[in-house]
């Protein structure tokens, strides 16, 4: 009887190392997820990036009235590091709507820029946003808010554009801080 309940008690630590070293061999064969590579309005932002990851968001929640965020990506460098974050925001309040950007937010959350997706505002005045000299005002930038005519210089003659692109950058970073911020 003594020697069944040895063999019994040997063969399960038998079994039961060898699905430990089954399991191991299981995790260790499993492939490190990789992230989608970035389009190149995110390479605009960070030219280092080699990757991206969605940032999962309610879409239907609004930042004041029609303005929403349209997309939301985690950007990696090529050491897997992250970078930073790409998010899109679309609004309807623009002079000939809609208005849509992508906005660069480094890791630490100085913003890396703008990129305009969509921009349909007069030639000459408001299509002047797309400019360096409007553009690069948001890039380099440790602000929880741009104000337009405060650390924001309008483009002249284009208001409700400069207005438009201030109050959408307002809505991606209000999402950096809710959205992103607590999960990093």
């Amino acid at each position: 009887m003594k020697r069944i309940i040895l063999c019994a008690i040997a063969l399960l630590l038998v079994l039961s190392f060898g699905c430990n070293l089954r399991t191991d061999k299981t995790a260790e064969s499993r492939p490190t997820p990789v992230p989608d590579p970035p389009k190149p309005d995110v390479m605009m932002l960070f030219p280092e990036a080699v990757g991206v990851s969605p940032i999962d968001f309610d879409p239907d929640v609004s930042f004041g009235d029609q303005t929403y965020i349209t997309r939301a990506e985690t950007v990696f460098d090529k050491s897997g590091e992250r970078v930073g974050y790409a998010i899109g925001v679309k609004t309807r309040h623009a002079y000939n709507p809609p208005l849509e950007l992508l906005l660069g937010v480094s890791a630490n959350g100085t913003t890396r820029g703008i990129v305009f997706l969509e921009l349909n505002e007069t030639p000459g005045k408001g299509s002047k946003a797309d400019e360096p000299a409007f553009r690069d005002q948001f890039a380099g930038r440790s602000v929880d808010t741009f104000v337009l005519n405060g650390n924001v210089d309008a483009i002249s003659g284009a208001t409700i554009t400069s207005k438009a692109v201030v109050n959408a950058l307002n809505a991606g970073l209000a999402f950096f801080r809710e959205a992103i911020l607590p999960g990093r």
